[in-house]
Formats: C-alpha cells, structure tokens, sequence
C-alpha cells in the first residue's frame, strides 16, 4: 500500500499533473490515478521511475511512501 497522501503531495509540490506522472510511468491517466489512490499497485519499475520523476533522492523518503 502506497501513502497516497504523501505521493500526491510530493506530485504536486513538483507541480505535476496525474497525466504527466503517468506519462512518466508509461501508463494511462486512469491507471495512474487508481495506482495513487491505492486502488492498483505500482510495481518497483514504476516506484522508481515515480521518485525520479518527482525528484525524491533520498532511500528513506522512498521507503516511507511506497513500502508501509
């Protein structure tokens, strides 16, 4: 289970859109969405390409949202 709170606020703190994460990711603007919402599962590829995306560096960081 993902902390959809933090993910979105990292997200937006970035001033990303869903689309431009999923985009990132290689997936739909809907598929995203349920992957933030914890409706869906973000697979490791996915994970990483998401910190890098939004720019989270630290191990920590990325424990703390993607492995509760």
């Amino acid at each position: 289970m993902v902390r959809t709170e933090e993910l979105q606020a990292e997200r937006k703190r970035r001033k990303a859109t869903q689309q431009d994460a999923a985009k990132a990711i290689g997936c739909s603007t809907n598929t995203y969405c349920a992957k933030e919402n914890n409706e869906a599962k973000f697979d490791i590829e996915e994970a990483v390409k998401l910190c890098e995306f939004l720019g989270i560096e630290s191990k920590e960081k990325r424990a703390y949202i993607f492995l509760c």
